[in-house]
C-alpha cells in the first residue's frame, strides 16, 4: 500500500511539472503558434489591422445561421446565410437546396472522440477506413458552391492526458489530408466552452487548424472574459459554433436528479441577454462577425440561438433559425434576434 501511494504521488508530481514545462512558455507568449493565414483559396481568412475576416469568393463574408437540420427556405427566410451539419448524411442534397436559397454550408465530418484510443485509434484497419472516409467525402464534395469550410469532428476532446498518441497522429493525418484535397476551404473543429486545456493542446499538437470554433451555452457569458485572460494562449480567429438557451446538463434538477426544461419564455429570456451582453462582440480577436445559431447534437431543444464569430470591423452579427418545432414562433424569434444584432452593430 505505501508503495502504492509513492508511485500514484510520483505520477501527479510528474504530471505537474509536464503541464508547468508546456504551460509556462505559452502563457508568456511561446510555445507552438498556429500555421499562418492562407491567403488564397475560395474562402480563407485574411488578417488585417489586428483583426480577422473570413474572405468567401473574394468578398468578405459575414455569417448567419443555424447548425443541425431543419428547413433550409425558413433559415433564409429569417435573414440567415449559413448551415453547419454534423455529419455528411444526405450532403449532396443539404449542399444543393442550400444553394438554391444563397446559403453557405459547414460541412461537419464526424470522428470518434479521443476517449477511444484503445478501441478505436489504435486498430490501424478502423483509422484506415476513417481516412478513406473523410477523402471520399472531401473529393466528392470540395468543388459545391455552397460549401464554406470544414469542421473536422464536433468536441472530438483534444485531451492532455498521456497515452493518445494514435489519436493525435490519425487527427493530423485526417488534417493534412483535406488540406491537400481541399485547399480552398479552410479547417476548423468544435471544442466545448472556453476549454484553456484543449486550445493549449491544439497549440501543442494541432497547429495546422485554420481556426477553432466554441460551443458554449450557459458559460457563455464567461467567454469574454477568457478571451481576454487568456489571450496569450490565444488570440488566433475563432467562432462560437453553437450558442443558445442553457442546455439540460445547466438546468436545475429534480428530487430524483432529472433535468428540469425551461419554459419557451424562459428560453426567449435568455436568448435576449446573451444575444444584448453575453456575445464577445467587442474582443480585438473577433472576427467580421456572424454567429452560428446552432443546435448541439441530440439537442431535445426546438430553437437555439448561436453564432459563428470572425473578427473584423463589424463586431458582431447573429443568425437564428429552427430545428425542429412550430415554424411561425421560431422564425419570429430569429427575425427578432438578426434584428436586434442589426441594431447593436448600428449603435457601434
Amino acid at each position: 500500500m505505501h508503495y502504492w501511494k509513492i508511485l500514484k504521488w510520483t505520477g501527479a508530481l510528474m504530471a505537474v511539472m509536464t503541464v508547468a514545462a508546456w504551460a509556462v512558455p505559452l502563457l508568456n507568449g511561446g510555445g507552438p503558434v498556429a500555421q499562418p493565414l492562407r491567403h488564397k483559396g475560395k474562402v480563407h481568412i485574411r488578417e488585417e489591422d489586428g483583426r480577422y475576416t473570413l474572405y468567401r469568393n473574394g468578398r468578405p463574408f459575414f455569417i448567419q445561421g443555424a447548425s443541425g437540420k431543419g428547413s433550409l427556405e425558413t433559415l433564409a427566410q429569417a435573414g440567415g446565410n449559413t448551415i453547419r451539419t454534423y455529419d455528411t448524411v444526405q450532403l449532396a442534397a443539404i449542399l444543393d437546396e442550400a444553394h438554391r436559397h444563397g446559403i453557405a454550408v459547414i460541412a461537419g465530418l464526424p470522428l470518434p472522440s479521443s476517449a477511444y484510443e484503445q478501441f478505436f485509434y489504435r486498430d490501424k484497419a478502423r483509422t484506415d477506413s476513417l481516412y478513406a472516409s473523410v477523402r471520399s467525402a472531401v473529393l466528392r464534395y470540395k468543388d459545391h458552391p455552397a460549401l464554406l469550410m470544414w469542421c473536422l469532428g464536433n468536441e472530438p476532446v483534444m485531451t492532455w492526458k498521456p497515452g493518445h498518441k494514435g489519436f493525435y497522429s490519425t487527427y493530423n493525418r485526417l488534417l493534412a489530408a483535406v488540406h491537400s484535397l481541399d485547399p480552398e476551404h479552410p479547417v476548423t473543429t468544435t471544442i466545448p466552452n472556453y476549454n484553456i486545456v484543449q486550445i493549449w493542446m491544439i497549440r501543442q499538437r494541432v497547429p495546422g487548424l485554420d481556426l477553432i470554433s466554441f460551443n458554449t451555452f450557459g458559460k457563455l457569458h464567461e467567454l469574454n472574459r477568457q478571451l481576454d485572460q487568456y489571450s496569450r494562449v490565444w488570440n488566433g480567429p475563432f467562432l462560437i459554433a453553437e450558442w443558445g438557451a442553457y442546455g439540460p446538463w445547466e438546468s436545475d434538477y429534480t428530487a430524483w436528479n432529472a433535468p428540469v426544461e425551461n419554459t419557451s419564455s424562459k428560453k426567449a429570456e435568455q436568448l435576449r441577454k446573451m444575444s444584448a451582453t453575453d456575445l464577445p462582440v467587442k474582443n480585438p480577436a473577433a472576427w467580421n462577425p456572424r454567429f452560428l445559431l446552432g443546435a448541439p447534437a441530440g439537442s431535445h431543444r426546438h430553437l437555439v440561438q448561436p453564432v459563428l464569430r470572425i473578427r473584423s470591423t463589424y463586431r458582431i452579427g447573429a443568425g437564428a433559425a429552427r430545428s425542429l418545432g412550430n415554424r411561425e414562433g421560431s422564425r419570429a424569434m430569429a427575425q427578432s434576434a438578426i434584428h436586434a444584432a442589426r441594431r447593436q452593430r448600428r449603435a457601434g
